[in-house]
């Protein structure tokens, strides 16, 4: 069974522990390989602010945004697409909406130029301040 960065899932205490000692406000994570709710529900656990996730599909992908529990609620609105590619998530900060989107898109649509269309329909543009 894989885990987050491809760590075995029964080693991701360690990640969590190296995010926590990193007091980071926000976290976004590449390549999880999680796609199992079950196991999207157990890190979920494990971490104490927010956490928003974008299951990966099959051996590949995912995306996670962790929120530190100081700022769990200053979250307005959040999106994700059903690949494992993207997440976007509205916070509101002392009065100011800030829009922050992981994605993890494959080389193809980057030399398309359909990644800018596509990322547009996960931009909170109209709720930015």
């Amino acid at each position: 069974m894989q885990g987050v960065w491809g760590i075995p899932f029964s080693n991701n205490n360690l990640l969590f522990d190296l995010i926590e000692k990193s007091h980071c406000d926000i976290c976004f994570v590449q390549e999880t390989l999680v796609s199992s709710d079950v196991n999207i529900k157990a890190l979920s656990r494990r971490w104490l602010g927010c956490s928003f996730w974008s299951p990966a599909i099959g051996k590949q992908g995912g995306v996670a945004i962790l929120i530190s529990p100081k700022c769990s609620d200053d979250i307005v609105s959040w999106k994700k697409d059903s690949n494992g590619r993207i997440i976007s998530i509205l916070v509101r900060i002392c009065g100011v909406n800030l829009n922050f989107v992981i994605f993890m898109l494959p080389p193809i649509l980057l030399i398309a130029n359909l990644f800018t269309n596509l990322l547009m329909n996960f931009l909170f543009l109209h709720l930015l301040s």
